[in-house]
């Protein structure tokens, strides 16, 4: 998932929400994923696989979302210094791969 600012802003933190149905299929919740940031000149240039793209945030096997339905989850990234124009989110693994499914009702980005 890749989004676009207007202008360049420092990732601070962010909210994941929980699907409505969480505590029933726990197993969707994200296990790890990867925050990036860049800025490029064109939104072509943003894509998925190009080079230039900057490590912000790295989470493995997390520990802070629970199996609660439609339940907010506060993550702050350290003080980078780096505003960035574009955020790219990879999801690396789930709780379980057995369905292969992820689930999550929205995530928020606090920008400064």
């Amino acid at each position: 998932m890749i989004w676009k600012v207007g202008s360049s802003l420092e990732l601070v933190g962010y909210t994941l929400t929980t699907g409505s149905d969480t505590a029933t299929y726990p197993d969707r919740n994200w296990k790890s994923w990867t925050l990036y940031g860049g800025n490029f000149a064109t939104d072509a240039d943003a894509s998925i696989l190009a080079d230039g793209w900057a490590l912000i945030q790295r989470i493995t096997n997390d520990t802070v979302l629970q199996a609660a339905n439609k339940t907010d989850f506060v993550y702050t990234i350290p003080d980078n210094g780096t505003p960035y124009k574009y955020y790219r989110l990879v999801i690396d693994d789930i709780q379980s791969t057995t369905d292969n499914i992820q689930q999550m009702a929205e995530m928020t980005l606090f920008l400064k």
